[in-house]
């Protein structure tokens, strides 16, 4: 980590796009990138790989939940009441608790979709916005 990321590393954490198209699977995800980014103590940017494998009623259930927590919570309340339900009810609750409840930007290499907004958030934790390199 040290040397790939010299004095400002920064992790770009991938979602499974298959595995978050479930309430459960997407917490799931959120807490391993949650626990990265805790392990490693750098900003992170979150990204849903391979979007475009999605069909467009899923990407934006998806993108919905990665902005309001309340709608993913209903989304789970949908699901069959089951012991991975509970967990995932507690863990939702520790990751806004703890402000690791992040947006989540969905990219695709094949589309060339949500590369710019991946430079973005990098020019965001860098420069508070600014262009990362002087013209």
């Amino acid at each position: 980590m040290e040397r790939l990321g010299g004095e400002q590393p920064l992790l770009v954490y991938l979602y499974d796009p298959i595995l978050s198209s479930t309430p459960t699977g997407f917490i799931s995800l959120l807490m391993l990138g949650a626990s990265t980014q805790f392990r490693f103590q750098v900003p992170i940017v979150n990204v849903l790989s391979k979007s475009d494998v999605l069909k467009g009623d899923d990407l934006d259930r998806i993108e919905s939940w990665t902005v309001d927590a309340d709608r993913l919570m209903a989304a789970l309340d949908e699901e069959e009441p089951s012991a991975q339900k509970l967990l995932s009810l507690e863990l939702l609750k520790s990751l806004e608790s703890t402000g690791a409840y992040r947006r989540i930007l969905p990219c695709s290499a094949n589309e060339m979709t949500g590369l710019e907004d991946i430079y973005s958030a990098a020019q965001l934790v860098y420069t508070g916005g600014e262009d990362l390199a002087p013209d």
